[in-house]
């Protein structure tokens, strides 16, 4: 069984879901979402540095959860 996500990740899957149609294919790294985000448009900031603020993660802590990977988001398929 997965993890919950977070509410970073609630927002980021919110965004991709807007821009894309497709749910977020990652959990655990914001930061590549954001990026990816960026790159296409999509205007997304990091969350307000704060106490509740969630703690940063390795690159290596980031779980594909559909597709290929990140190389390409067009023509991306959900399963």
């Amino acid at each position: 069984m997965g993890r919950l996500l977070t509410s970073e990740e609630v927002r980021l899957d919110k965004l991709w879901r807007e821009h894309f149609g497709q749910p977020l294919p990652m959990v655990g790294a914001p930061e590549v979402a954001r990026r990816i985000l960026r790159q296409h448009g999509v205007p997304v900031r990091r969350p307000a540095d704060s106490k509740t603020a969630a703690p940063k993660t390795a690159a290596a802590d980031f779980v594909i959860l559909e597709g290929e990977g990140l190389a390409e988001t067009e023509g991306y398929s959900a399963v």
